[in-house]
C-alpha cells in the first residue's frame, strides 16, 4: 500500500503539465515544472526532520550530528538547522538551476530522500 502511494506520487509529480490555452513562449522542460514541488517536499521533510529531531533530545534518546554544539539548546537548534536549509533553498533555487535546472531537481530530490530517511529514523527512536 505504501509502496503503491508513493509510486502514485512520483508519476503525479513526473507527468504534471501546466494548463495553458495558446502561449508564444517555447516550453519549459519537466524539471522546470516539478522543481517546485521537489524543493517544497525537501522543506517540508527538513522542517519535519527539525522537530523529530527536537523531541528526541528533549527525551534525552537521540543527538544531532550536523549542529551537535547547539543541540542543549532547541531554539538555537532549530534556528541553526533551519538557517542551514535556507541557504541549500537559496542555492538550489537562485545559483544552481538558473544554470542546470536538472541537476536542481536532482540535487533537491537527493536531500529530500535523505531527510526523509533521517525523519523514519527518528520517528522509530521515538517508539
Amino acid at each position: 500500500m505504501k509502496a503503491r502511494s508513493i509510486a502514485f506520487m512520483v508519476a503525479v509529480l513526473l507527468l504534471a503539465r501546466r494548463a495553458s490555452a495558446q502561449t508564444t513562449s517555447p516550453s519549459k522542460g519537466w524539471e522546470d515544472r516539478v522543481f517546485p514541488f521537489a524543493i517544497g517536499a525537501y522543506n517540508v521533510a527538513g522542517a519535519s526532520d527539525v522537530a523529530g529531531t527536537t523531541f528526541l533530545i528533549g527525551q534525552g534518546s537521540g543527538r544531532e550530528a550536523l549542529v551537535a554544539p547547539f543541540s542543549d539548546h532547541p531554539a538555537i537548534f532549530a534556528a541553526s538547522k533551519l538557517s542551514l536549509m535556507a541557504i541549500v533553498n537559496y542555492e538550489l533555487t537562485q545559483k544552481v538551476r538558473p544554470e542546470k535546472p536538472k541537476l536542481a531537481f536532482w540535487m533537491s530530490v537527493v536531500l529530500t530522500s535523505i531527510e526523509v530517511t533521517v525523519t523514519a529514523h527518528n520517528a522509530r527512536l521515538a517508539r
